[in-house]
């Protein structure tokens, strides 16, 4: 009977001593602590230069609008009744796309692949529209 106590008593202690040897290793989770905050650093950096590239962009299609709304105004009639409505659509997508980027200030590492993409085939279909506009005109 002793016996069993005993060797009850020594399951039990290597049961609940004998962890994962990386859960109680300080270097293993400092290590883990410094990747996570390496990936948060290099997720910042992405999105700032994601950010900077994306403001050129949208800085380059309101400049064109301002063009083209120069070229129209001083044209034909036809030539704005034409293209006046077009411009109007496309500025204010361009500045709900400026608004978007502006109030994403929130960096995940799930959302920002999604946000990106997202982001950018809107801003690939505004520039798609400029460009179309600009040649037939």
């Amino acid at each position: 009977m002793i016996a069993r106590v005993t060797a009850a008593f020594f399951t039990i202690i290597l049961l609940t001593c004998c962890e994962t040897p990386l859960a109680n290793d300080p270097v293993n989770a400092l290590q883990g602590h410094q990747d996570s905050v390496q990936q948060e650093k290099d997720l910042a950096e992405d999105f700032r230069t994601f950010k900077v590239r994306s403001e050129a962009t949208l800085i380059k299609n309101s400049r064109f609008i301002a063009d083209f709304k120069v070229r129209i105004m001083t044209g034909e009639v036809a030539l704005k009744a034409r293209y006046q409505k077009r411009l109007i659509g496309l500025e204010k997508q361009n500045s709900d796309l400026r608004n978007r980027l502006e109030h994403s200030t929130e960096i995940h590492t799930d959302s920002l692949p999604s946000f990106k993409k997202n982001w950018n085939n809107d801003m690939d279909r505004v520039v798609r529209l400029l460009r179309e506009m600009n040649a037939s005109h």
